[in-house]
């Protein structure tokens, strides 16, 4: 099985680079490639996760390791998640609750994070989402794991509340000078 999926991904990234030499390639297919390769990621990575807590003794340690291989391509695409999941629920018109609430509770959601304190952010987020009649995201669902280290669980939460928080601009603002 392992050497088909190896045979499968070079096989696509041969076929990709054939065809970006011949400029056969749009931005559009390469976002697609892109997002599959992180699905397949996320979805590897949280397979692994599993298979430590089936598994015992050496294997067990050895698993452990093909995941902190791993971790620091993990963590981005954790953060980069959260930033588009927040960028995307910023411009849903519907949710105004939702941005007005985390603007409130932003710098008590900050700080707690700063501090440590996952269960007590998320314990607010979940409300503050459930309040807006929305469930809380998967990706920060994710970021409460306990494989994610403080500074990665710090740097999503103040990406997430950045972006959700940030104010809209007034009126008057927008029409710059004049």
């Amino acid at each position: 099985m392992a050497e088909a999926i190896r045979v499968d991904l070079e096989q696509i990234v041969q076929g990709l680079q054939k065809r970006a030499s011949r400029g056969e390639i749009s931005l559009e297919e390469l976002r697609d490639v892109v997002h599959r390769v992180e699905r397949v990621f996320s979805e590897t990575v949280r397979f692994l996760e599993n298979y430590v807590r089936m598994t015992g003794g050496k294997e067990r340690a050895s698993v452990e390791n093909l995941l902190k291989r791993l971790a620091p391509l993990s963590h981005h695409v954790l953060f980069e998640k959260v930033r588009q999941t927040a960028w995307s629920l910023r411009n849903e018109k519907d949710l105004k609750d939702l941005r007005e609430a985390l603007e409130k509770q932003g710098y008590r959601i900050i700080n707690l994070a700063r501090a440590g304190r996952r269960d007590e952010v998320a314990y607010l987020l979940t409300r503050i989402f459930l309040a807006s009649g929305k469930a809380l995201p998967d990706s920060l669902i994710r970021v409460f794991s306990p494989s994610v280290p403080d500074e990665i669980f710090r740097a999503c939460i103040y990406a997430f509340v950045g972006v959700m928080g940030e104010k809209e601009p007034k009126d008057s603002e927008q029409g710059g000078e004049g």
